[in-house]
C-alpha cells in the first residue's frame, strides 16, 4: 500500500531582526563605546589640542560633503574650505571667535568661485560648524567643559535613544521620502530620553536645575533630530546612502556627527546670545 507524502505545516517565521540589523546594532555600539570617551578626553584638555582634534573632524566632515554633493570645481575649492576651517577652528579655540567667522565667509565664497556651485561654499559653513561651535562652548573658562559635556549627552542619548525606542515600538514613518527607518516613536523617545539626559547630568555637575535649562534641553535634542534629517535629505537628493566607511555600523563621519553638528551650533548660538563671546557655556546653562 503506498503512502501519499504529506507536507508538514510549516509554522509562521517569527518576526525577528535580521542578521544585518543585528550586526549593525553591534557596529554601533562597538562604535559609540569607542568614540564617546574618546570625545569626551578631547574637550576634557581644551586649547589647542582640542582645536586640532576638531578641526580634523570638521575636514573630514567637509571631504565628505563634496563626494556627497558632486565636488564641482575639483579638489582646489575642498583645499581651500578646509584651510579656512583649520584657521577659524584653531583660532576659535583660543577665544577669538569674532575673527573666525570672517574667516570661514571669505573661505565659503572662494570656495564658490573655483567651483561655481553654491553646494561647495555650503559645505564650507556646514563642515566649520562643528568644531566652531564646540570650541567656542569649551572655550568658557568657568562652564566650558560641563557644557560640553552637557551637549554631547543630550545629541547621544537622543541618538541612541530614537534608535532603540524606534526599533521597538515601530509605527508610523516619521518622513519616509526623506529617511525611510525613522518613525514618530523614535523622534519622540529620542527627544523625552535625550532632554532628560541632559537635564539630570546638568544638575549633576552641579548645575542650577530650572525651567529654562530643561527648555534648553528639548532644542538641543530637537536639534538632534533636526541634523539628522538634514543630513539625511541631503544624501537622499543626491542619491547616497552613506557618506562613507570610515565608522562601522554608521558610515562616514558626518553620519555620526550631523546631530551633534547642528546641536552644538544651536548650543553655541543661544550661548553667544546670553552670555557673550566669551561666557557661552554659562549663557547655554546657567538660567
Amino acid at each position: 500500500m503506498s503512502t501519499v507524502p504529506t507536507t508538514p505545516n510549516t509554522p509562521a517565521t517569527p518576526a525577528v531582526p535580521d542578521e544585518r540589523a543585528r550586526q549593525d546594532f553591534r557596529f554601533r555600539v562597538i562604535s559609540s563605546l569607542v568614540l564617546a570617551p574618546a570625545a569626551l578626553i578631547a574637550a576634557l584638555f581644551g586649547g589647542w589640542l582640542t582645536g586640532l582634534i576638531a578641526a580634523a573632524v570638521s575636514v573630514v566632515v567637509l571631504f565628505e560633503w563634496r563626494w556627497v554633493t558632486g565636488g564641482k570645481g575639483g579638489l582646489l575649492p575642498t583645499i581651500i574650505g578646509s584651510a579656512a576651517i583649520v584657521l577659524a577652528v584653531m583660532t576659535t579655540a583660543y577665544g577669538y571667535l569674532l575673527i573666525a567667522l570672517p574667516v570661514l565667509i571669505v573661505g565659503a565664497v572662494l570656495a564658490y568661485a573655483l567651483a561655481r556651485d553654491g553646494w561647495a561654499a555650503g559645505g564650507t559653513l556646514y563642515a566649520a560648524a562643528f568644531g566652531v561651535s564646540l570650541l567656542a562652548i569649551r572655550f568658557d573658562a568657568n562652564y566650558g567643559l560641563q557644557a560640553i559635556a552637557f551637549v554631547f549627552i543630550v545629541a547621544w542619548v537622543t541618538d541612541t535613544g530614537a534608535f532603540f525606542v524606534g526599533r521597538s515600538v515601530g509605527g508610523p514613518r516619521l518622513w519616509p521620502l526623506v529617511s525611510p527607518r525613522k518613525t514618530w516613536s523614535g523622534l519622540l523617545g529620542g527627544i523625552i530620553l535625550g532632554s532628560a539626559g541632559g537635564f539630570v547630568l546638568a544638575v549633576l555637575l552641579r548645575i542650577p536645575p530650572s525651567l529654562g535649562l530643561l527648555q534648553v534641553s528639548v532644542i538641543l535634542s530637537v536639534a538632534v533630530h533636526a541634523g539628522d534629517l538634514f543630513e539625511s535629505g541631503v544624501k537622499r537628493f543626491f542619491g547616497i546612502k552613506d557618506t562613507g566607511k570610515l565608522i562601522p555600523g554608521h558610515g562616514g563621519v558626518m553620519d555620526r556627527v550631523d546631530g551633534l553638528l547642528i546641536a552644538g551650533t544651536v548650543a553655541a548660538l543661544i550661548g553667544l546670545l546670553r552670555g557673550g563671546p566669551y561666557a557661552i557655556g554659562q549663557g547655554l546653562l546657567v538660567w
